[in-house]
């Protein structure tokens, strides 16, 4: 039931992550709180904080692999921005009519989170995640 939940909505959402720069995180943590309820619903359970916490986390670190939208987001962004950025520059006019503000906005929103700890241009959607990850299984333990 958990593979049928991920593979239902988990493409469609990591692409929409990917592609969109979503500054205001309330709307991905009400998606998430749904998510919650929707599970917990379906499997007519109740999960503190702690277990849905690991719950989220990656299957590879003995979560369920639900993920957290509002935590996927920056890292999702980031990694693909940065894996675009050669393709970007040959389609968008650099003239001063087009700038991008979004990645740095979101990467500012990083930083502030998780430091300097990754740079700007790396496109490794793990690498960005990792920090995050680190806390996540953390705080499980």
């Amino acid at each position: 039931m958990v593979l049928l939940l991920q593979a239902a909505f988990l493409p469609r959402l990591v692409y929409f992550l990917r592609t969109s720069p979503l500054l205001d995180v309330s709307i991905l943590n009400s998606f998430d709180d749904h998510l919650r309820d929707a599970f917990q619903s379906i499997f007519n359970i109740k999960l503190d904080q702690k277990n849905w916490l690991q719950g989220t986390l990656p299957i590879c670190v003995g979560g369920l692999g639900l993920g957290s939208a509002a935590e996927l987001a920056p890292f999702a962004f980031l990694a693909s921005a940065a894996a675009t950025v050669a393709l970007q520059d040959l389609m968008l006019p650099r003239d001063g009519i087009y700038v991008d503000n979004f990645r740095m906005q979101v990467y500012d929103m990083w930083r502030a989170t998780n430091g300097d700890v990754v740079a700007l241009e790396n496109p490794s959607q793990k690498h960005w995640i990792a920090p995050c990850l680190n806390r996540s299984v953390d705080r499980c333990n």
